[in-house]
């Protein structure tokens, strides 16, 4: 009987450990970098913003989390009204703007990698170009903090990301008058990604 039992136990652990190295082969662990290309849309402190981003990343401990560098560019829209003695000036341009952005971001995933959910906080510095339009023209920079939310879904190599980007910081913008500056809001960016994993 004691045999029996012996031959039972021994069996039930090759079993076992069959079925964990099956198990980690069908579900082999996240590649550690990635790069990605897409673009981004929303509203910024004194108007629309709109642009394109390249990003890539690459993960720096055991869990999943990420360093990271994003640099995007675009146009944007700028309404200003300056509030005077003699009433309000509306002023309204357009411009470009780079923006570069270096940060964290947690990627914890489910459904064998499938599904992967994203939270994430950069720093980054954004700069425009003149401003042309009605009104004077200006140059904004920001010195931002972005709070980031998302999803990351696709293959073990090929990823579609969606993001929510929330800007805030400090903002300065120089005129031919002078320069103002002000802290607080900056942009709420909406952005969509595809991403390739190495």
């Amino acid at each position: 009987m004691r045999r029996v039992m012996n031959k039972v136990v021994s069996s039930s652990l090759i079993v076992l450990s069959l079925a964990v190295a099956s198990q980690a082969a069908a579900e082999p662990l996240p590649l550690p970098g990635y790069v990605a290309a897409g673009g981004e849309i929303g509203v910024a402190l004194n108007g629309g913003i709109a642009g394109a981003t390249v990003s890539g990343g690459y993960q720096i401990t055991d869990l999943p989390l990420y360093a990271r560098a994003q640099i995007a560019a675009g146009s944007f829209n700028d309404v200003y009204v300056n509030a005077g003695s003699h009433g309000d000036d509306f002023y309204q341009g357009e411009g470009r703007f780079a923006q570069l952005r270096l940060g964290t971001e947690y990627l914890p995933c489910t459904l064998r990698g499938w599904l992967c959910g994203l939270v994430g906080a950069d720093l980054g510095v954004l700069r425009t170009g003149a401003t042309e339009g009605h009104g004077v023209s200006s140059h904004y920079t920001q010195e931002q903090f972005v709070p980031r939310l998302g999803l990351d879904v696709g293959t073990r190599h090929l990823r579609a990301r969606a993001t929510a980007d929330l800007a805030l910081g400090f903002t300065q913008r120089e005129t031919a008058s002078g320069t103002t500056s002000e802290s607080g809001f900056q942009s709420f960016v909406l952005g969509a990604a595809i991403a390739y994993r190495f």
